[in-house]
């Protein structure tokens, strides 16, 4: 016999912009069994009225997870933006959930939704997240002809895109702005780097970058060992600070 335990007690439900009516119906059903449901503020008004008790996000995500596994046995809802194993709650649940306690039922990502507007092939796109990381971690990226996909960390984010792209003679690149996908709210736009003047920007947003480079951009190098050029020194000190 099971133990209830080890049942699949924790449901983890991607929902989109389009809101309970789009998911699926075992996930409805999921929701409307569920004892307690978990999500941002902006994923459970996508939800609407709920039976269940509900949980607004703490700030770190981390301090829910004790509130969480103290409800393991009974049923509980995750709700997470698409999928939410790509940059989403997936991974910090599964570090204190097993896979035979958690079932997870992903909407479309973000990815997916920008590359099937764009026509691009989601496999020949770098795609990464500058949503509580590094914003730095994009230049590497930034190569020639390279398609990139970007979850912001909010409504600025494209216009320091399109600054670090000027500021590297990338300004030619082409970047498509695209809001609150999925949802009566979508918007696309899309402009030149060194044209950027996009005002009024959803903090939801993905942004994609088309790169355009010519001989005078600044393209860190993705072979090992960099060019002299790249370092900044006096010419006499034997160190040098690398100057990306």
């Amino acid at each position: 016999m099971t133990s209830p335990l080890c049942e699949k007690w924790l449901s983890l439900i991607g929902i989109g912009e389009d809101g309970i009516e789009a998911l699926s119906p075992a996930a409805r059903t999921l929701l409307a069994q569920a004892d307690l449901v978990v999500g941002g503020a902006r994923h459970l008004a996508l939800a609407g009225s709920l039976a269940a008790e509900t949980m607004i996000w703490p700030s770190p995500l981390a301090d829910a997870i004790p509130k969480i596994l103290a409800r393991r046995g009974s049923p509980v809802c995750i709700l997470a933006s698409g999928d939410p194993f790509f940059y989403g709650a997936g991974t910090l649940l599964s570090a204190h959930v097993p896979p035979g306690e958690m079932r997870c039922l992903p909407a479309p990502s973000a990815f997916s939704l920008a590359a099937a507007r764009l026509n691009w092939s989601l496999q020949d796109c770098c795609l990464m997240s500058l949503h509580g990381r590094g914003f730095e971690r994009v230049i590497p990226a930034l190569q020639p002809h390279a398609k990139i996909l970007c979850l912001s960390w909010n409504q600025t984010t494209p216009s320091r895109l399109a600054t670090l792209l000027c500021g590297r003679g990338l300004g030619q690149s082409r970047i498509v702005v695209m809001e609150a996908m999925g949802g009566p709210r979508e918007r696309t736009r899309a402009s030149t780097a060194e044209a950027f003047a996009m005002e009024e920007i959803d903090p939801l947003n993905l942004v994609a970058l088309e790169i355009a480079a010519t001989a005078q951009s600044r393209i860190l190098s993705v072979a090992s060992g960099l060019a002299d050029s790249w370092f900044e020194t006096d010419g006499q000190s034997p160190s040098a600070r690398f100057a990306p």
